[in-house]
């Protein structure tokens, strides 16, 4: 597996108003999202969280089984951090 992360900004494929649009898109969670399952989420949460990752959910149980949390980054992608109960 690759992963490529990179930031959101003007050049030969976006303009502004792009930029801006996928800005708001991933700010408010509505783009991007990404899961990674892990066998101890709350562990994972303080580990990282220690080391000063943005969280914007801290581990959260959700009535359909699972803990998760959302993780953003420097360059607004939106992960989901995912365990299953």
């Amino acid at each position: 597996m690759e992963l490529i992360l990179m930031p959101l900004r003007v050049d030969g494929n976006l303009n502004e108003e792009d930029v801006q649009t996928m800005s708001s898109l991933l700010e408010n969670g509505k783009l991007s999202h990404h899961v990674w399952k892990t066998d101890n989420l709350r562990g994972l949460y303080e580990k990282l969280n220690a080391k000063g990752a943005l969280f914007t959910m801290p581990p959260t149980d959700r009535p359909y089984g699972v803990i998760e949390a959302l993780l953003k980054d420097d360059s607004g992608n939106v992960f989901v951090l995912h365990e299953d109960k």
